[in-house]
Order: C-alpha cells, then structure tokens, then sequence
C-alpha cells in the first residue's frame, strides 16, 4: 500500500472462515484520484465525501479468491470486432501510451489472433480487461477476461529498446494472447509438457515473426527457446531423475519449477513449431489451432 497504488489478496482482506460466507458487501473509503477494482471488475458506486476521499461499494462472493487494487488510473475503452476492451493504466503513463500508440498495439494483437484462431471462447462474452499493475509484481497473469502486467512493460525504455525483444515485450503480447488458450496451467498436469503457456509463447513468436520479420523472430525467440533446451538436455539431474529424488526436497523443488519452466515455454512451443512443418506450413498449423 502507498499513496499511488494499492494492492492486496484476499488472505490480506477477507475473514477467516470462508466457505461459511455467501456474497457480500464491500465498502471502502480511498483518496478520491484512486479507482479501485474488487475482483479484477472495477467498482462503480462511490459517494464523494467533499474530504477529498469516496467511498466505494460492491457485491463480491468471498467463497472465491479475492483481490483488491486500487490505483490512479485511466480507462481507455475501444472495440476490436465484437470484442469490447478496457485498457487500463497509471495516468502517468498517459503520454508514453499515446507516443507508443499502444492502443493500436493491442488492435493489432487482437486482430491476428481473430483472424488466425477465431473468436476468443476463453474470454467468451466478457468485456475484456487489460491492467497495468504494480512494479513489484513480476510478470504478468491472465484469467478469463482478463490480462495484466508488471509497470516495467509499458516504461518509456521498455517500449522504445528493440533489444528487449521477447523479454518485456513479450509480457505485453502474451499475456493477452492468453485469451485465446486459456490461463496458467489449464487442464494440465504439473509434470506434463502440455501447457496453455506453450500454444501461448508459440503464438507470440508467430505474431513478433510477421511483425518484426523472420531474423527477429529467430533471434529473440527461436534461439532463445533452443538454448534454454540444450542448457536442461545437458543438466544432470534432467539427464539421470533418479539421482533427482536422494536430492533434499527443497531442492528437488527449485530443479523441478526450473524443467516446468522450460519445458512449458521453450520445448512445448519448439515442439508446436516442429508439428507446423510437419502438417505442412504456418496455414495448416492454424487451422489445426
């Protein structure tokens, strides 16, 4: 919590017992610059108390995780076809968003993704979300109808340094790519390849190919992607588990979310790319998709 920003889970907020509880009323008073989402839905009823605070109500089912966040922020709204999109960011964002015509970045987005996949089932016929949030959360996430990103992906450096590449840019495009394949970890098991996130990185790489070029595409994502596999290949304990499992389970633990990591968002898109040459080129492999 500061002055700018706020943000909390729900094991900050809610009461202890929650499978007792059935839908209830949310009430909080904030500095009046701050608009506050309950639920990642923003909340619309306020009273101005004339102090320079409001006091915002909403209804929320407290038997589902909850989070609160509250910020100074802007809502630009815009359609892409049927699909209704609320872009939300920092007001002092303001110009860096206009500069870097951002809105059209994600029209663009948007629009290859409707053109090679369809309409979205995952965000089905929700207004779609898009929230800038704090600094201190990394990455970024995605539910149904709904994509965030750490503050860094929309900094003037982020936004003007091509070298970045697939790093902070690819939150950027990932994250709402997610609205097609739905969020982290979907129908998937943990020691499984399949994931969401590889058809996810699979179709960020496709869409930084046509808009940045092939040599781009490789460089930042191709090469990227086959690194990080030969770096596990070579590994040890990847190369022999049954050595893995004598290891203290802490460290089994940070070996394991480290072979999750690439094997989700390196091998699993190298793998869809190797299937896109074998059902003959990038049109068949979307029409498969």
């Amino acid at each position: 919590i500061d002055k700018e920003y706020i943000s909390l889970s729900n094991a900050c907020i809610a009461p202890g017992d929650l499978e007792t509880l059935g839908k209830s009323t949310i009430s909080v008073t904030l500095p009046e610059k701050l608009i506050p989402f309950l639920d990642y839905e923003p909340m619309n009823d306020f009273v101005d108390n004339h102090d320079g605070t409001r006091t915002w109500t909403a209804e929320s089912d407290l038997t589902c995780p909850m989070s609160f966040r509250a910020g100074d922020y802007k809502t630009e709204k815009f359609s892409v076809g049927d699909m209704g999109i609320d872009f939300v960011y920092g007001k002092k964002y303001e110009k860096t968003v206009k500069d870097n015509n951002v809105e059209q970045a994600i029209i663009d987005v948007f629009d290859y993704c409707i053109k090679h996949y369809g309409k979205s089932s995952y965000a089905g016929d929700k207004r779609l979300t898009l929230q800038q949030i704090s600094i201190m959360a990394m990455g970024g996430h995605a539910w149904e109808g709904y994509s965030e990103w750490f503050e860094v992906v929309l900094s003037p450096e982020t936004l003007s340094d091509l070298r970045k590449g697939a790093n902070a840019t690819e939150v950027f495009i990932h994250e709402m790519v997610h609205q097609w394949w739905g969020s982290y970890g979907l129908e998937c098991k943990e020691e499984e390849l399949w994931s969401t996130e590889g058809l996810t990185a699979y179709s960020t790489y496709r869409i930084a190919k046509e808009k940045y070029g092939e040599l781009y595409a490789k460089k930042y994502y191709l090469d990227i992607w086959k690194e990080a596999v030969d770096r596990q290949n070579r590994e040890f304990y990847y190369r022999y588990p049954k050595y893995l499992k004598k290891l203290p389970k802490k460290y089994r633990a940070t070996l394991n979310e480290q072979n999750e990591g690439t094997n989700w968002y390196c091998r699993m898109p190298l793998m869809i790319k190797k299937a896109e040459e074998l059902v003959g080129g990038e049109e068949k492999m979307d029409e498969i998709l």
